[in-house]
């Protein structure tokens, strides 16, 4: 019986040892097939771009603009594309992008906050257990958000939920008008109300 050289079932596969002088099995090991090209960019990907592009210019505006504007503002700011969004549920596609665009824009403030605001707020004493309470409490708002969401609009619609969405991002803008101090500029004992310790004189040195 005549053998005939099995052909490659693939080029990312290797031939078989009867097939390894073929000539189709040389020419796909030597020339691979290229890569497919990238998914072209997606409109639910764009926000989560800005919200990292805007990191950035965030943690440069807490040192010159400061804690307590940059946090009031964005919290301000958050709350209006939300308000559109469930005023008006029915609006184009370019509307709706938009206004996810920009609450993904200007949410960059209190997630650049979230970890510096608090570790300067609280005292010494409590001031680990007190940024640990609140990154936690942050991070089960985020999850209970991101479950919570497609049940609230399979409930409720897509209007009522973006405005409950924008009453608690107002809630949060009413919060932070009322109590947020402003923390630059100050050392950590002064932010966090304690007394701060004045260093010791020097001793005088005798004259012989």
């Amino acid at each position: 019986m005549k053998r005939t050289a099995q052909p490659c079932r693939s080029p990312s596969t290797s031939c078989p040892p009867s097939a390894a002088r073929s000539p189709r099995c040389a020419r796909a090991a030597a020339f691979p097939p290229p890569a497919p090209p990238a998914p072209p960019l997606e409109p639910p990907q764009i926000p989560e771009l800005l919200a990292a592009w805007h990191i950035g210019p965030n943690g440069r505006f807490t040192e010159t603009w400061g804690r307590r504007p940059l946090i009031i503002w964005c919290f301000a700011l958050m709350a209006i594309p939300l308000f559109i969004l469930g005023f008006v549920p029915s609006a184009p596609v370019g509307v709706m992008v938009a206004c996810f665009c920009a609450y993904a824009l200007f949410s960059g403030g209190p997630s650049i906050l979230e970890w510096a605001y608090p570790s300067e707020l609280f005292p010494t004493n409590v001031r680990a257990s007190a940024v640990g309470i609140t990154t936690a409490a942050s991070r089960i708002g985020a999850a209970l958000g991101t479950f919570g969401l497609p049940f609230a609009q399979d409930a409720w619609g897509i209007g009522p939920t973006m405005v409950l969405a924008g009453v608690v991002t107002a809630a949060g803008f009413l919060l932070c008008l009322l109590m947020a101090e402003e923390t630059r500029g100050v050392t950590l004992a002064h932010a966090g109300g304690e007394k701060e310790a004045l260093p010791e004189p020097a001793p005088a040195r005798e004259v012989v």
